[in-house]
């Protein structure tokens, strides 16, 4: 909790809360006789035999954070002599924000493969544009109807012949609020043919991400020159090895059309996180990392 203590504090979970709580989540808890907010990070080593008390609500059931981030985090609030709750708060966005806003129809394909217990759907006599729907819901895994109107418009039709053969899944979600950016539309291909200097530095920068190990390069040109493209071609050769990628820029003001770029080529891959968003708006960017 965002409190000035530099130790954790322990509570019971409710039976009722049980199937809710889990590592990252926010909470509820009482202080003395105040209400804060504070995050589970895993049971406790020792509890006392008595007094404890009870965490009062699940503020959000969908985590903030994985066990994995635990030990970073005590570790921070070690190394800087910081209240853990403190460090909690400045690095995990979204405050008792659950995100929830309206709500909005999701797309999930089904797997491939089918079910144990029967064969898997047919694709027989799929048009083109159905084949593609399905085809992008497999590679980019669940998205919301508005975003597949974009790929393939009026396919409200397609989807329902889709969910009638058991090949998609349609349900109901609360969509977080908008993120401060405009929503990056389906990814696109590169169109822009490369100049001598950027295949060079492209054919460089590919040969270190295939070596997986750490190598620095500095790519020198004027405003204007096409460093943004071997940036974009860097990004998709370490993607294609099912790898992360975190960029990062030196001053707020380049964020919207770098940001504009990489929506572009990736499309809802892309996260952005800058001091200029809400808590609400971190935490849905925040989200789209998970």
């Amino acid at each position: 909790m965002a409190l000035p203590l530099f130790h954790t504090l322990t509570y019971q979970v409710p039976e009722p809360l049980a199937h809710e709580a889990g590592v990252g989540c926010p909470v509820a808890v009482e202080v003395g006789r105040r209400r804060v907010l504070g995050h589970l990070l895993g049971p406790a080593a020792e509890a006392p035999p008595k007094g404890l008390k009870s965490v009062q609500a699940v503020l959000d059931p969908a985590t903030r954070f994985g066990p994995e981030l635990v030990p970073l985090i005590r570790w921070l609030a070690s190394y800087y002599h910081y209240p853990i709750g403190e460090v909690v708060r400045q690095i995990i966005p979204g405050g008792e924000h659950t995100g929830g806003g309206r709500r909005e129809r999701w797309v999930t394909a089904t797997p491939e493969e089918g079910a144990p217990d029967r064969p898997a759907p047919s694709l027989a006599r799929l048009g083109a544009r159905s084949l593609r729907l399905l085809q992008f819901l497999r590679e980019e895994g669940p998205r919301p109807v508005r975003e597949l109107e974009q790929l393939v418009p009026k396919c409200q039709g397609l989807l329902k012949t889709l969910e009638k053969r058991g090949l998609i899944i349609m349900e109901t979600r609360s969509g977080p609020v908008g993120g401060g950016e405009e929503e990056p539309g389906p990814p696109s291909e590169a169109a822009m043919t490369l100049a001598p200097e950027q295949e060079e530095a492209v054919a460089a920068l590919a040969e270190g991400i295939a070596a997986r190990s750490f190598l620095p390069y500095l790519l020198h040109g004027v405003t204007a020159s096409g460093k943004t493209e071997v940036y974009l071609r860097a990004a998709a050769a370490t993607l294609a090895q099912e790898r992360q990628v975190l960029v990062l820029l030196p001053e707020i003001a380049l964020t919207h059309p770098v940001a504009r770029e990489f929506g572009a080529r990736f499309g809802r891959r892309v996260s952005l996180l800058h001091s200029g968003l809400s808590d609400v708006q971190r935490l849905a960017q925040w989200r789209r990392l998970a």
